[in-house]
């Protein structure tokens, strides 16, 4: 698992602006690897950038991400000019890196959708037309644990009220060594009694939904898998009020 520290954050506000992190290359970090031919357009390296998770200020790192899943990065350099670039993992059987057209964020010149194949370490590699690095950035696999689900709006409570918004933290869980972490898969996408679930404006891993009077049955999909969780549901008492944001 790999940690830097960040070196810019955009300010955020949970559940209204995109949470994004910024975190420097390798190149950036700590000069050209030896192992490298760097290109002369970039001295100072890239930074990378990445939507982080809806409930974490100041996130440190970008992945991991999940194999089966899928992570979009910014990049844009530390200084300098940058030309045409190409995006490239260093381990194709490990994860896939593709350069994307649309820029996912303000912050990048280029972009790069990461898509997770297999456990393991690789390596997101930007370099210029000769193949000479402009910089790269550690990547970690993990396959799934297990999902874990907050109810945001009224947390440890697992029966929701009919005609009330309900608001899901979704936390995709893995094992590094003894620990529980948790990962990235862009691509995640949930349903409510088999009807899609909007995310929270702003975020990936938030969603939010109205039950009606029938129990709910909450499926996350995401790396490849299926989770689901099932929900009571009750009325609103006669001199009760919907749960509140606390944004």
């Amino acid at each position: 698992m790999n940690y830097r520290a960040a070196i810019t954050l955009s300010p955020f506000i949970l559940f209204t602006l995109a949470c994004f992190s910024e975190v420097p290359g390798d190149r950036a970090e700590a000069g050209c690897p030896a192992e490298e031919v760097c290109s002369p357009e970039t001295p100072s390296g890239l930074v990378f950038s990445g939507e982080a998770f809806y409930d974490e200020v100041g996130l440190i790192r970008l992945g991991p991400v999940l194999a089966g899943g899928s992570f979009d990065l910014g990049y844009r350099p530390m200084e300098g000019w940058m030309g045409d670039a190409d995006v490239v993992s260093s381990d194709g059987a490990v994860m896939t890196a593709k350069g994307l057209r649309d820029r996912p964020d303000l912050l990048s010149v280029g972009g790069v959708r990461v898509r997770g194949v297999s456990e393991g370490e690789a390596m997101v590699r930007v370099v210029d037309a000769k193949g000479r690095l402009y910089d790269r950035l550690p990547m970690s696999i993990y396959a799934m644990d297990h999902v874990d689900v907050h109810n945001l709006l009224e947390p440890d409570v697992d029966v929701l009220i009919t005609g009330c918004e309900a608001m899901m933290g979704i936390h995709l869980m893995v094992k590094d060594g003894a620990l529980d972490i948790r990962a990235f898969d862009k691509g995640m996408w949930v349903t409510a009694n088999g009807e899609a679930v909007a995310s929270e404006g702003g975020t990936w891993d938030c969603f939010r939904f109205v039950p009606g009077e029938d129990a709910v049955e909450l499926e996350v999909n995401a790396g490849g898998e299926s989770f689901s969780f099932g929900y009571k549901v009750r009325p609103l008492g006669e001199y009760e009020t919907c749960p509140e944001r606390t944004d």
